[in-house]
């Protein structure tokens, strides 16, 4: 079992116009996991080779999303973290 962190990043120096932006970028992102055509064939493709051993992703999905957000000096800083685990399987 892999856990895989993909981050979106949003500054800005107005709150609301950077949290609007954080929240546009962040629901893309998640919606891209769960429903890009591309990586829904691209993730279970991955394989990786050693030894003669050939290691495969047989199920993904997205755990969690958490939100964390900061004024620095002016500046309105905007983070999620998304979770994805994958679960491979070795022959």
């Amino acid at each position: 079992m892999y856990t895989i962190t993909v981050q979106a990043f949003v500054k800005d120096g107005d709150e609301i116009v950077g949290l609007m932006r954080h929240s546009t970028l962040s629901h893309m992102v998640r919606t891209m996991l769960y429903r890009d055509p591309a990586i829904r064939v691209g993730f279970p493709a991955l394989t990786y080779t050693s030894g003669g051993v050939t290691e495969r992703v047989m199920r993904w999905g997205v755990r969690n999303q958490r939100f964390i957000s900061n004024e620095v000096t002016g500046s309105w800083l905007y983070l999620s973290t998304l979770e994805v685990w994958a679960e491979t399987v070795s022959n």
